[in-house]
């Protein structure tokens, strides 16, 4: 029996993949947009979990004198899990992902076409003025 051949994937006829400097800054940034927006859709979802409760209990269906047991209970959790700091946090991470993935796009898109990549720019600018 013949000795097992070689994998192709060593071969020295196999291409090499080469990339461009740019490509890693772009896939850098779109995956750490990717990471800081999915963290923020995380927070929002926090304060709902948080609530669904303490409105239940609000309706008119409970009965006064155990609304106000369960009232201060409900606002010891708020402070002692820092809900209204994580409901300030999301749109204060929300900004900065959404400028990393349009710095990303700029820069992929000057790697295309420079005309192209001026509009992104000039848009993306327009947007950080407005939201300033």
């Amino acid at each position: 029996m013949e000795p097992m051949a070689q994998s192709n994937l060593l071969s020295p006829l196999s291409p090499v993949f080469n990339h461009q400097p740019s490509a890693l800054l772009v896939n850098a940034l779109w995956f750490l947009s990717l990471v800081i927006s999915l963290f923020c859709a995380l927070l929002a979802t926090l304060p709902q979990r948080w609530a669904s409760p303490y409105f239940y209990s609000a309706h008119p269906h409970v009965a006064v004198h155990k609304h106000a047991h369960i009232r201060p209970y409900f606002a010891d959790g708020a402070s002692h899990f820092y809900i209204a700091v994580a409901v300030e946090a999301i749109p204060g991470l929300l900004h900065p992902s959404i400028f990393l993935f349009l710095a990303a796009l700029v820069i992929s898109a000057f790697n295309t076409h420079h005309t192209v990549a001026h509009v992104v720019l000039a848009a993306t600018i327009v947007c950080a003025l407005v939201t300033l």
